[in-house]
């Protein structure tokens, strides 16, 4: 018996059967014997060994079982040490991550310092130029009303026949035109054509000329722009065609 649970227990499905075949034969024979009926000792021993066929089947079944289950184990355990290393790359890159934010973080306020120096700077320098601009103005302006004086002095000492006077104050008028000219405060005193925009006619002048009307027959005042920007436009005679 103890063969046959050794051999039930290996599963050796042959073997057992085998063996269990040779111990009913065997166990018949001591029944014949004895004068021992053997029938139910037969059929016992076919039950038996029907039982142990099923039983190695069952165990056959759980084997399997076991073995599948061990598989699912080991891919199991498998899928585990990949998702492990999955996640200590993905801490390794969060770590990295971490790191260049932070680097990132004081790379954009270090920008955002230098941003408000140089904001602060251009706001500084803006200030001055405005100041600068403003003075630059005044400036203009005062020497625009000294021109004028000149030119009205001029006219004055003119009336009075002071020829000297006139020819001194219409080089300085000239210079000092010039100077402006060089400096950003350009004059206008030009002839040719009207222009709306740069021209206020303050007398008209009658001409036969068809080729004159419409431009410039003389200059009462001079027009000016500073930096580029109209200050006043030219005071002048208009020519008009004789109707």
């Amino acid at each position: 018996m103890k063969c046959i649970f050794s051999l039930f227990k290996s599963c050796d499905a042959q073997n057992v059967l085998q063996y269990t075949s040779h111990f009913v034969k065997a166990v018949n024979k001591l029944c014949d014997a004895a004068g021992v009926p053997s029938k139910k000792l037969e059929h016992t021993a076919e039950t038996w060994q029907i039982t142990l066929e099923n039983s190695i089947q069952t165990v056959k079944c759980i084997a399997e079982k076991f073995d599948d289950l061990r598989l699912e184990r080991i891919a199991a355990e498998d899928a585990a040490r990949g998702q492990d290393s999955e996640i200590s790359l993905l801490r390794q890159n969060i770590a990295q991550l971490a790191g260049s934010n932070e680097n990132l973080a004081h790379a954009n306020e270090s920008l955002k310092k230098k941003s408000e120096e140089i904001q602060s700077t251009l706001d500084k320098q803006a200030a001055v130029t405005n100041s600068s601009g403003k003075k630059r103005r005044e400036l203009a302006i005062s020497l625009i009303k000294f021109r004028d004086q000149l030119l009205y002095f001029q006219d004055e000492f003119r009336e009075d026949g002071d020829e000297r006077a006139v020819k001194l104050l219409g080089n300085l008028y000239k210079e000092t035109g010039r100077f402006m000219n060089e400096n950003g405060i350009e004059s206008l005193e030009e002839s040719g054509s009207f222009c709306t925009e740069l021209h206020t006619v303050r007398n008209t002048e009658i001409t036969d000329q068809s080729a004159l009307e419409n431009t410039i027959a003389n200059t009462f005042r001079a027009g000016y722009r500073i930096d580029g920007e109209l200050y006043r436009p030219q005071e002048i005679a208009l020519y008009v065609q004789k109707t």
